[in-house]
């Protein structure tokens, strides 16, 4: 369990796909607490333009800086990120689709990128963009996006 409190601030929650949770401050102050049985296992407050990460082990990114305006544009229909998984990337882009997202090469899954994409418009574009900044090969099979590793020109004559 944990505790996020409101300090008269603007500020962003996102729960990835995998549990983990980023708070981002846009504006003022917020305290936030991973709650232990009788007192917070650990407790850290943010100010604007900073970012905490946190799951149920703990801290998993302490207390550092971020683009607090860039962590709400999902608001607007963009998705910002910067050294993020593609596993996080593909997990966040499966929210605007009724279609599933599948990273099929493991190898793809801990790629970290950083872009925008915009969610408003078409998926497949979203994931065209992709194919530009990764080793990614998007496809349609049955219903399902599915993203393979691309191998590059030299790789493939080896």
């Amino acid at each position: 369990a944990s505790e996020i409190r409101v300090l008269g601030t603007r500020f962003n929650v996102r729960r990835r796909q995998n549990g983990e949770v980023v708070v981002t401050v846009l504006e003022g102050t917020v305290a936030v607490a991973q709650l232990g049985s009788t007192q917070p296992a650990w407790k850290r407050k943010l100010r604007a333009n900073e970012q905490i990460v946190y799951g149920t082990t703990g801290l998993l990114r302490d207390v550092g800086p971020a683009a607090g305006a860039n962590a709400a544009r999902w608001r607007e229909g963009i998705l910002e990120f910067e050294d993020e998984s593609l596993s996080n990337i593909v997990a966040d882009l499966g929210r605007y689709t009724d279609r599933r997202i599948l990273v099929r090469d493991p190898r793809l899954a801990q790629l970290r990128l950083g872009g925008q994409l915009n969610v408003r418009d078409n998926i497949q574009d979203s994931l065209g963009l992709l194919e530009k900044l990764a080793p990614v090969a998007a496809h349609q099979s049955d219903g399902t996006f599915v993203l393979d590793y691309r191998q590059g020109p030299d790789k493939e004559r080896q």
